[in-house]
């Protein structure tokens, strides 16, 4: 298969493309010409934070003109700026995005699919987070994200549009999200702040794995939660990776800080795939501590 990416030098993007390479031809969009580039791979230079420079790329047919399936991975690098970045969000995750669901239309791609978020569903509730229910989320990415799977139902006459609502990835080479940050705190004692009670947020953290990959081979369609099935509070993983460092977590008690229990439904992933096929927290942070242990 031919598959064009957007987004390849994130990090679920990075860890993709080295799956997807070693068995498909692959476009990768970014925003400029890496220094060390991945077997496989042929990389179009394209700004997409600039306004019509996907659709020049387009025009001046540098970009395939056959493509079996679309992957939309990119996101602004301002995505917390928000409201002053607020632009650039949209161009990126919004504007590029529309653009490319054209193209795929124009080309015959049998396949777009979108790398989505679990905070599509905020303000989060006490309920499982079901695909079916509606949503209205509060913060400007995952707005941008809702939208792009609203227009994604328009194509469905042209091709299969899938959006995978991604819930708290991490993994080696991730930087400055949850896991990583826990990490930090454990190896610095920065205490972790929780709410007056309890033991704080509750999530699915899920090691970075291949489901974009079988989604692709199944040509799955629709809108699917991705999610490791294990549920933890902030304090219970906190104190699993200061085990694994070796130092005590520290804590302390934010009145600002809330606690809510993020759970996604995942009986339509499990209709697809093996949910034992993710990695267990226990496993991924050990493995993931084996890669960033410092010198």
């Amino acid at each position: 298969m031919q598959i064009l990416v957007t987004g390849i030098t994130g990090f679920v993007g990075a860890y993709l493309a080295r799956r997807l390479a070693a068995e498909h031809r692959l476009y990768a969009i970014v925003r400029q010409l890496p220094s060390v580039t991945m077997v496989g791979v042929s990389y179009l230079a394209v700004d997409l934070a600039t306004a019509g420079a996907l659709e020049a790329a387009i025009t001046e047919g540098k970009l395939p003109s056959r493509i079996d399936a679309v992957i939309s991975l990119a996101t602004s690098r301002r995505y917390r700026e928000f409201p002053n970045a607020a632009p650039d969000l949209f161009q990126v995750n919004v504007a590029a995005a529309a653009v490319l669901l054209d193209y795929a239309r124009r080309v015959g791609a049998r396949q777009f699919i979108l790398g989505s978020t679990g905070s599509v569903y905020e303000p989060f509730g006490a309920a499982p987070l079901s695909e079916d229910q509606a949503v209205a989320p509060t913060s400007f990415f995952a707005a941008t994200k809702a939208a792009v799977e609203d227009l994604m139902r328009c194509y469905e006459p042209f091709f299969a549009p899938l959006s995978l609502r991604l819930f708290y990835p991490y993994g080696p080479g991730q930087t400055d999200r949850l896991i990583p940050n826990l990490i930090e705190a454990a190896r610095t004692g920065r205490p972790i702040r929780l709410p007056p009670e309890g033991e704080g947020i509750a999530l699915t953290p899920t090691f970075v794995d291949d489901v974009i990959a079988a989604a692709i081979a199944g040509r799955w369609e629709g809108i699917f939660n991705v999610a490791a099935p294990e549920l933890y509070s902030l304090q219970q993983l906190a104190n699993k990776l200061a085990a694994l460092v070796g130092r005590p977590a520290q804590f302390t008690r934010d009145p600002l800080t809330s606690g809510p229990v993020i759970l996604p439904d995942l009986a339509k992933l499990a209709s697809r795939i093996a949910l034992d096929r993710f990695i267990d927290v226990d496993t991924g942070f050990r493995r993931l501590i084996e890669v960033t242990e410092p010198l």
